[in-house]
């Protein structure tokens, strides 16, 4: 039977290769991380979502952006609204095994003194975004939808934006000027 004197070199080894190998892995994390820090660091982040989606959506549908550019204050005393802009939501290769119609519903935050536009943020007060369907109908932000019967093929859905001042801000002609932002998304729904 050993002595336990025997054990000595052995565990002293042992102790040696495990302060050897840490050394190793430490230093080739260390170089890891230097020649991910040399040649850029990249992340991929992976998503989707599986339907029976009788239609798929335009990529170019789902990333727009609706620049107003620059309005003079002057026109919400004239109009009360500025002039509408385009939005067109596209979707491709549709067929029919499941539904022939297509809503979209939009969703952000409500303004506050004018239920169902969209609110804006920034430095300019005193109006919000209205979304109208093509017979100019409100569109009420997370509440109306616009619907299509879809055609074999590709269709669009569209739908106009435009700023309205709100009423107290438009009759005291208190509309403040400065940029502003507001975001909106939209989802489709084959019934």
């Amino acid at each position: 039977m050993p002595k336990c004197s025997n054990l000595a070199p052995i565990q002293s080894r042992f102790r040696w290769y495990s302060i050897l190998a840490l050394g190793v892995l430490a230093g080739v994390a260390a170089v890891t991380a230097a020649r991910a820090a040399n040649e850029g660091y990249a992340q991929l982040t992976f998503s989707g979502v599986l339907s029976h989606a009788p239609c798929k959506l335009d990529i170019a549908s789902a990333h727009q952006r609706v620049d107003f550019q620059s309005i003079p204050v002057k026109n919400f005393y004239d109009y009360d609204t500025t002039s509408r802009r385009t939005i067109i939501i596209r979707v491709l290769n549709c067929t029919f095994k499941h539904s022939q119609r297509l809503d979209v519903r939009f969703y952000g935050d409500e303004d506050g003194d004018q239920p169902g536009l969209l609110a804006v943020t920034g430095a300019a007060r005193g109006f919000a975004i209205m979304l109208t369907n093509e017979q100019g109908q409100l569109l009420r932000i997370n509440q109306d939808k616009v619907s299509i019967a879809l055609q074999p093929g590709n269709n669009e859905i569209r739908v106009f934006a435009s700023l309205k001042g709100a009423n107290d801000a438009v009759k005291n002609k208190t509309i403040r000027m400065g940029d502003f932002h507001s975001t909106a998304s939209f989802v489709l729904r084959y019934p």
